[in-house]
């Protein structure tokens, strides 16, 4: 979730508005509702795919203060604690992502976080 002033300032930005707003929204969403600590978990050049088709953000910083996903820095980690029990996760960034970055698109090779196993169901 960008900031108040990040979203005003691309509001002012040609290239976000050429893009649309329901794009932007759906880039901002990740398909894996990850916390904070899940996030720290993962190595430098990881793929995370978006809610918007074909794109998604690559883990471009780790550390605990400088955590940074397509460059835009976590700021404010976990702020939606009480929508985990549903997976949703929100994570505060200093900056709106930027659609048109190399970031966003399919990596050829760099690591991309798979799609969790299944739960295996409860033997009858």
């Amino acid at each position: 979730m960008p900031t108040d002033l990040a979203i005003s300032t691309a509001l002012n930005d040609s290239n976000h508005l050429n893009t649309g707003y329901a794009s932007i929204v759906q880039f901002h969403i990740l398909s894996r509702g990850l916390n904070f600590e899940q996030l720290e978990l993962l190595p430098v050049g990881t793929w995370i795919p978006s809610m918007a088709p074909g794109k998604g953000v690559q883990v471009t910083s780790i550390g605990p203060s400088n955590y940074s996903l397509n460059h835009a820095k976590i700021i404010q980690p976990d702020l939606c604690p009480n929508l985990s029990n549903v997976a949703v996760t929100c994570q505060g960034i200093d900056r709106l992502l930027d659609f048109s970055s190399i970031l966003s698109n399919v990596p050829r090779n760099p690591p991309v976080l798979a799609v969790p196993p299944s739960t295996p169901s409860a033997a009858p």
